[in-house]
């Protein structure tokens, strides 16, 4: 994804949003609710892209969910006169059909545009399906942690306006009570999910939205959501009864086991460069602790790695392209996939593509994302990514720096796996885009 493309399908959502308002002032106020949550939805994961540290590609793609995840409720509105999938139609699966039919995503490569329109159509699953792939499942669930901390927002609000003629809609029309059923409370006590149809009253409703934070995926989130305060809004409005008060203490045992970590953390006071090698800076960084102790931190900042893993069949068996070089710090040769740093500017995948090419002189005609690390964070600031390359062309030649030398040879998958770990195969990021490699293909479960 280039910079361009968020503004672009930014202003795609505005004029096709806006296009459906009308003159009834009622149903517009529908329509406007909607675009309003979809825009706080986008900064939402703006803080949650920053937090996870998500750059280039990646944090446009989540971006694009965030703008996108709703865009089937307005042809839901249209058609239905209500936001109930219950009573109507899976907006997921309708939005996904509407950004496939106005072509909202045609100047994205085919795999970002999947990895949205799969995030879109899954965003309000009660499950994430265990198909989807990682990089899939990864913004799925991002999206839905971006999405579920503004319905908090939401509907903490209505929870709050105590005007008579608010919309009972927003509580699917439930019966305004203290009564919190017997088998909403056993599930909401038991970290158990239950299903709308076992909902009674209002307050059964309450107990449904506030479990929605066993299922946020990010500590991120719930960071995020605790510091906005969104959930206090539902319970101080839950019934003053022994249900309400047991369920409301669950609540806050579980938020403040998954967020209380000041203890853990240290601030930084001051950082400076001790020194400036050809790949890679030493920094010293004085910290102070929550106990206002004093430490210094030694940090190596050196740019991102990617690790290509090139798959291709030849003669019905499966086969790596695997290169070979002469380390300096372990001071051998050792048998790798194809690797190299991120140029600055450069966007990650494009940096593997490129990689695999001067090594190998292969060109991969399909490129997909396995994961993403920190290689060391305990003084390693930089990020490692690994990329599963298919449909390899070879060109030939090699494209390689000065002093850099390298032999590159197919080496059947099966021998990869066995050997990766020992001997030539000491390389440890390798075993890492391996690890990647066997969840993405299902040969290990994820």
């Amino acid at each position: 994804m280039k910079s361009t493309d968020i503004p672009q399908i930014r202003e795609w959502f505005k004029e096709y949003a806006e296009g459906f308002l009308t003159d009834d002032e009622g149903f517009n106020a529908n329509i406007r609710l909607k675009i309003d949550h979809s825009y706080r939805v986008l900064d939402r994961m703006e803080e949650l892209a920053d937090a996870l540290g998500l750059r280039g590609r990646r944090r446009r793609i989540a971006l694009g969910c965030a703008i996108l995840h709703d865009c089937g409720r307005f042809e839901q509105l249209k058609r239905h006169r209500t936001f109930s999938d219950f009573r109507s139609e899976n907006h997921g699966e309708l939005g996904a059909y509407v950004i496939k039919q106005e072509n909202v995503l045609k100047d994205l490569t085919p795999q970002a545009r999947n990895i949205i329109e799969t995030a879109v159509r899954y965003h309000n699953a009660r499950l994430v399906p265990e198909k989807l792939t990682a990089e899939q499942r990864f913004f799925t669930e991002l999206t839905r942690d971006a999405d579920k901390i503004d319905i908090f927002k939401v509907i903490g609000e209505y929870y709050l306006d105590e005007s008579p003629d608010k919309d009972p809609t927003m509580v699917h029309n439930l019966e305004e009570s203290p009564v919190i059923s017997d088998t909403v409370y056993e599930h909401f006590m038991s970290d158990r999910a239950f299903n709308f149809e076992e909902m009674r009253t209002v307050s059964d409703f309450k107990l449904f939205q506030l479990s929605w934070v066993w299922d946020i995926n990010n500590r991120e989130a719930l960071m995020l959501l605790e510091e906005l305060g969104y959930a206090e809004a539902i319970l101080s409005t839950l019934p003053d009864t022994d249900r309400g008060r047991a369920a409301e203490a669950k609540f806050r045992e579980f938020m403040k086991k998954h967020t209380d970590e000041a203890h853990l953390g240290w601030t930084e006071i001051s950082r400076e460069k001790l020194h400036d090698c050809r790949i890679f800076s030493l920094y010293s960084s004085q910290r102070l602790s929550i106990e206002n102790k004093e430490t210094t931190a030694y940090m190596v900042d050196a740019p991102d790695w990617v690790t290509v893993v090139p798959k291709i069949e030849k003669d019905g068996k499966e086969y790596f392209v695997m290169v070979r070089q002469y380390r300096h710090g372990l001071m051998k040769i050792t048998t790798e996939f194809p690797a190299g740093t991120v140029e600055p500017g450069e966007e990650p995948e494009l940096a593997a593509l490129r990689e695999l090419e001067e090594e190998t002189g292969y060109r991969a005609g399909r490129l997909t994302w396995l994961g993403s690390v920190n290689p060391n964070p305990a003084f390693l600031t930089n990020e490692f990514t690994a990329y599963l390359a298919e449909d390899l062309t070879a060109t030939g030649s090699q494209s390689l720096d000065e002093h850099e030398y390298v032999d590159y040879e197919l080496i059947p998958v099966d021998d990869v796996v066995k050997r990766m770990g020992s001997g030539e195969y000491r390389n440890g990021t390798m075993l890492m885009a391996l690890m990647y490699y066997l969840r993405e293909t299902g040969k290990i479960n994820g």
